[in-house]
């Protein structure tokens, strides 16, 4: 048997992505088995109260083994309506990452006119997908379909 196994990838750790708004109730098997069905999840976690355990903090992580298969997680779960909850669902920055390391591309030297380039500034809700093509390998960049 065997079967084809994803091509490329390299990156290691494949994609952990973060989980909001979860019910209280969800536990961290819940998490496994419904992100399952996305993909091969290799880590599955809801986050609970430090002084009381057996409370859910309402959020948690999902580590999927590929980026392939948490990006689709992303894109068939966000928003969507899970164990009464409409959960949000995204690529989990790893701390002091801050927001996206890609703005301000090469260079732009300082010839540059500045009434200019201040126009074109690109419209951040479009800077997830075309404008990222050197970003392929940041999961949660999700190609436009």
């Amino acid at each position: 048997g065997g079967g084809g196994g994803g091509g490329g990838g390299g990156g290691g750790d494949g994609c952990k992505l973060y989980v909001g708004n979860l019910s209280f109730q969800t536990v961290s098997r819940d998490l496994e088995d419904y992100f399952g069905q996305f993909g091969k999840v290799e880590d599955a976690q809801v986050i609970m109260e430090r002084d009381d355990p057996g409370r859910s903090r309402g959020f948690g992580f999902v580590t999927f083994a590929t980026k392939a298969d948490s990006e689709f997680a992303i894109t068939k779960t966000d928003g969507i309506e899970w164990m009464g909850r409409s959960i949000r669902v995204n690529e989990s920055k790893a701390r002091g990452e801050g927001g996206g390391g890609f703005r301000g591309g090469r260079g732009g030297g300082r010839g540059y006119d500045f009434r200019l380039s201040h126009s074109l500034r690109p419209d951040p809700s479009l800077a997830s997908c075309s404008l990222v093509p050197l970003a392929k390998h940041v999961c949660g960049v999700v190609a436009a379909s």
